[in-house]
């Protein structure tokens, strides 16, 4: 396969040869990466679990952002198809308590989701008695 490659790469134009190459080394990669063994998740430490739900609640407040985007756009495309005037609140068309409201939600779904998923994956091991049937 290697001889025929070096033959088909004389016929080639560099921009495919490159894309050739890409391939190549992803199709690699994506074999190594099916030999490995990830069975193990490691033991469940303290500073492990501090990150962990530091980094889901950090997740949690980036998406309770984007939510209040999409509410806050919902609410101008309303308002405007209704022709009423929009009061603004430093910044935002949305009422201070809701916008607080929205944050507060996403930080704690956040850190509730790190817990759940600390205890699937670190306490309860579930994925690794799923592999280990299978």
């Amino acid at each position: 396969m290697a001889m025929e490659l070096l033959v088909a790469k004389n016929k080639q134009s560099p921009k495919r040869r490159f894309f050739v190459r890409i391939l190549l080394t992803l199709n690699n990669n994506i074999n190594r990466l099916k030999n490995m063994s990830i069975r193990r998740a490691g033991k469940p430490t303290k500073i492990k679990k501090v990150v962990y739900l530091i980094a889901a609640t950090v997740l949690g407040g980036l998406l309770s952002v984007i939510a209040h985007g999409l509410v806050e756009i919902g609410y101008l495309n309303w308002a405007a198809g209704r022709g009423a005037v929009v009061e603004f609140y430093g910044g935002g068309a949305l009422w201070p308590w809701l916008q607080f409201a929205i944050m507060a939600a996403g930080v704690a779904g956040g850190f509730l989701l790190g817990q759940m998923w600390w205890r699937i994956i670190y306490v309860e091991r579930k994925w690794e008695r799923k592999t280990d049937n299978n």
